[in-house]
């Protein structure tokens, strides 16, 4: 048997797979987040530190005519943002001002001690006329170089680390809670089904807030009428096939019996009474083969293009001598529509619909048969009415199997023509539907 898992499960892994994806995700965005606005201040504050320096030497320059370590010292004590370190030259490379943070104070011999400035960046300080008068070289120290910076930094991370634990808990014993009455339900569900399949009709769902759960227990409240229909249905259908198979049967033996007995002649009439007899269950056994078929699942309909007014003209030929008995009269306008069926198969629906018209229909009255179609000389739908009405409690049950059964017991037939009707428009994909107010009409739509 192939492992499964539930439901509950399912969801809850969900859950928990969703919070670490957004968990990774908003850190990955928070590690880039933080990495580039911690690149933006420091580029924004060493352009700020340049511009000031730059105007600072300018104005010593502006004022002195020369740069020395004293006015230059005096211009840079009070920055705004304090580098690591920070060397100034004279236009022939010679230094000038060095200062360097560990040491607070500035002087020129010191300059090399403060790196190898050789290999740092040297920006040229030019007066309004395009001249360099100076070079300087600095580093100001990164955001996380910073110690309060650092602290800031390190507390907010451990901050983020404990609120997404805290929030990974509490989602998980949220989810646990919030799943654990949809296991429960979803364990109800499955055993009142579990029941259905065993035979079990009395089976009750509670009503669930959950419009999922409400709509499968609703569903599971009308799969279990249907299926008591259904078993009452077989139960009656069962009966009706034994007791109408036992009628001509017993007929049969009644008969054989008396002539093996010499108590009836072997006569024509007896051997025409033999095969009417015989008749009636050859034709109830052709129809519940042919309803079986019919029913079965994946049976597919074979088509071909069906003239409908030559299958109906033949059908009234053949019912022509049955009508006239009853007083009755066709009333049909041939019309060269074709449609694309089986055409045994419809012309055993039509059969049984005008047969049915004629057996019930009420003496001296109209059959009406009416096709319509489209410009295309395609059928659309075609409707038969007779005079008489069903009663509006028998129409819901008008295509079951034997429905006759629930109504007469001395009619003609075998009680399964108009299911034939219903299962033969069914596999075609058509739509057969009775209306029954002051006329009975059957009405069959091809589209």
């Amino acid at each position: 048997m192939k492992r499964t898992i539930s439901l509950s499960t399912l969801n809850f892994l969900l859950v928990l797979l969703s919070l670490l994806v957004f968990i990774s995700l908003l850190s990955l965005m928070l590690f880039f987040g933080l990495e580039a606005t911690q690149n933006d201040w420091y580029t924004q504050q060493t352009t700020t530190l340049q511009k000031q320096i730059e105007e600072r030497v300018m104005e010593v320059y502006a004022q002195d005519g020369v740069l020395s370590e004293g006015s230059l010292s005096t211009a840079l004590n009070d920055l705004m943002q304090q580098p690591t370190y920070l060397v100034i030259t004279d236009s022939k490379r010679n230094t000038l001002y060095a200062y360097h943070k560990a040491d607070r104070s500035a002087g020129r011999a010191r300059g090399v001690q403060f790196g190898q400035l050789e290999n740092q960046k040297w920006i040229p300080i030019t007066s309004e006329d395009g001249k360099s008068i100076a070079y300087y070289a600095m580093h100001l120290p990164t955001f996380s170089e910073v110690e309060a910076n650092a602290m800031l930094v390190s507390a907010a991370k451990n901050v983020l680390i404990w609120a997404l634990l805290i929030a990974l808990l509490v989602a998980v014993v949220l989810a646990f809670l919030f799943f654990l009455p949809l296991k429960r339900r979803s364990r109800e569900l499955t055993e009142g089904l579990t029941n259905m399949a065993n035979r079990q009709r009395d089976v009750v769902l509670k009503q669930s807030m959950v419009s999922e759960f409400a709509d499968i227990s609703e569903a599971a409240k009308k799969l279990q009428e249907n299926l008591l229909y259904e078993e009452k249905l077989r139960r009656q259908w069962a009966a009706d096939i034994a007791h109408d198979l036992r009628s001509p049967v017993t007929v049969l033996k009644g008969q054989l019996e008396g002539v093996a007995d010499g108590v009836l002649k072997l006569d024509e009439h007896r051997i025409a009474l033999f095969l009417a007899e015989t008749q009636k269950l050859t034709y109830m056994i052709n129809d519940l083969s042919l309803l079986t078929h019919l029913e079965s699942p994946g049976y597919q309909v074979h088509t071909e293009t069906v003239w409908v007014d030559e299958v109906i003209v033949n059908l009234l030929s053949r019912f022509e001598v049955q009508a006239k008995e009853r007083g009755m009269q066709f009333s049909y306008n041939p019309m060269s529509l074709r449609l694309q069926a089986d055409k045994n198969l419809f012309t055993r629906l039509l059969d049984n619909l005008i047969s049915n018209a004629v057996r019930y229909g009420e003496a001296s009255s109209p059959i009406v048969i009416h096709v319509e179609g489209d410009s295309a000389g395609n059928a659309l739908q075609l409707s038969i009415e007779n005079e008489g009405i069903i009663e509006e409690a028998f129409l819901p049950r008008l295509f079951d199997r034997l429905s006759r059964a629930e109504t007469s017991r001395s009619s003609e037939g075998t009680g399964l023509g108009l299911s034939i009707v219903k299962a033969i428009a069914e596999a075609h994909g058509w739509n057969i539907a009775v209306t029954s107010e002051k006329k009975t009409r059957f009405t069959l739509s091809f589209t």
